[in-house]
């Protein structure tokens, strides 16, 4: 199993834990910080990619819009 893979559900599951606080103490800003690390921690995984690479990915896809 590759590393970038691994890193990618360590990423996702950060990133839970953090939408997780957010709801809890109702840090809108950590919530949507926490959808926006899961969201990259699967971009990592899917493409098999680093993190920074993945963030550049989804930069690139927002600037779209």
């Amino acid at each position: 199993m590759r590393s970038e893979r691994v890193q990618g559900w360590w990423t996702q599951a950060r990133g839970l834990a953090r939408e997780f606080w957010g709801e809890v103490t109702g840090n809108e800003l950590e919530f949507n910080a926490g959808l926006h690390e899961r969201l990259v921690g699967k971009i990592q995984e899917q493409l098999n990619i680093s993190r920074d690479e993945a963030e550049k990915r989804l930069g690139e896809r927002k600037d779209l819009h």
